[in-house]
C-alpha cells in the first residue's frame, strides 16, 4: 500500500509544479517523523481495492495530505476525507484541525476547505 500511496500523491503533486521524494526517501522521512502515527493514514479504494483516495495526518491534528485520484474528483471522497479527519481529531480531543494548501491548487481544494468551515490563519 505504501507504493500506491506514493505513486497517487506523485502524481497530485506534478500536477501543480512539484515533487515528491523517491520512494525510499520519502518513506524514511514520513515513518520516523515524530508526528507520524500509521493509524493516520486513511485510504480509499474503489470495489476492486485501487487505492483512488487518501489523507494522511500529523498526530498534532494537521492533514499533512489529501489527495484523490483525477479519474474520481468531484464525487465527495474529499469532502468525506476530510470529514473524517475531523471526527478522528475530535474524538482524540484536538480543538482544532490545520493544513496548508498550494496558491496554485488548481483542483479546488481552497472552496472545499473553506465551505467545510476551515479559516486562513
Amino acid at each position: 500500500m505504501i507504493a500506491e500511496l506514493h505513486a497517487l500523491l506523485s502524481a497530485s503533486y506534478q500536477a501543480v509544479g512539484n515533487t515528491v521524494p523517491p520512494l525510499r526517501d520519502w518513506w524514511q522521512a514520513l515513518s520516523t517523523d515524530e508526528e507520524y502515527d500509521a493509524g493516520l493514514i486513511f485510504p480509499v479504494t474503489d470495489i476492486q481495492g485501487q487505492l483512488i483516495a487518501f489523507a494522511h495526518c500529523w498526530s498534532s491534528a494537521f492533514i499533512k495530505d489529501i489527495v484523490v485520484h483525477p479519474d474520481w474528483r468531484r464525487q465527495g471522497i474529499g469532502e468525506a476525507l476530510l470529514q473524517h479527519c475531523f471526527q478522528v481529531f475530535q474524538l482524540r480531543g484536538a480543538e482544532s484541525v490545520c493544513l496548508k494548501v498550494e496558491s496554485n491548487n488548481p483542483f479546488g481544494a481552497e472552496r472545499l476547505y473553506r465551505r467545510l468551515g476551515m479559516v486562513d490563519i
